[in-house]
């Protein structure tokens, strides 16, 4: 649905379809990137005592809880470098379906804002606390908070400025086109009309835009 410029949402049930999608978006991306991590990871400390399919086996059995906090039950599962990391390449990868979703900059706060506020509910549920995970989980969300709201901004502005362009280039070209053809129409129609206003422009005065008589002679001569 075409958001237009200048808009507001005013309708509840349209406002939570949106928010819906994008947490849902959100928290599938995270995963996604959750379980990139691991692979790269896989790829980078290969271990020769343990087989490669049971190394990837640990790659997609990642634990719930691994989403929302820094450290989980085995320390191999969670660290806060990866932590950070997966919340800055989801908050780059959301920012797209976040501004196609929302469609205007003005928009790009509240939704970011709504969606890590949902996100920090479940943090205190998988977590039991309401204060965060420590220093290295606010740095993480918080970049990640920022991150997506500025991407997602850029690109609302760029569909913003697109959209005036689109807007006001047929406008333009319908009001130009329309008043030549009324005037042309005008001056077929009524041909005396510019004869009168020739001679109003003599009588006044005003003779540098209309020639006079001798200066026609002259021109023929």
């Amino acid at each position: 649905m075409a958001i237009p410029l200048g808009a507001s949402l005013s309708d509840p049930r349209f406002v939570s379809v949106q928010i819906l999608h994008v947490v849902s978006a959100f928290f599938l991306i995270m995963a996604m990137v959750r379980v990139a991590l691991g692979v790269l990871l896989l790829l980078f400390s290969h271990s020769e005592n343990i087989s490669y399919l049971k190394l990837l086996s640990r790659c997609f059995h990642i634990p719930l809880r691994s989403l929302f906090m820094v450290h989980v039950e085995d320390m191999a599962d969670g660290s806060a470098s990866r932590f950070f990391f997966m919340h800055v390449m989801t908050a780059l990868v959301v920012s797209y379906p976040l501004a196609h979703t929302i469609q205007r900059r003005k928009f790009a706060l509240d939704f970011a804002f709504t969606t890590y506020v949902i996100y920090f509910f479940f943090c205190c549920l998988v977590g039991w606390r309401v204060t965060g995970g420590g220093f290295a989980w606010w740095l993480s969300v918080v970049s990640g908070f920022g991150i997506t709201c500025g991407m997602t901004a850029v690109i609302c502005r760029r569909r913003e400025l697109q959209d005036i362009i689109l807007a006001s280039s047929p406008v333009t070209s319908r009001a130009v086109g329309g008043n030549g053809a009324y005037r042309a129409r005008e001056n077929v129609g009524n041909p005396a009309k510019t004869s009168v206003e020739r001679s109003a422009l003599l009588n006044s005065g005003q003779t540098d835009s209309v020639p006079t008589r001798a200066a026609w002679r002259n021109d023929l001569v």
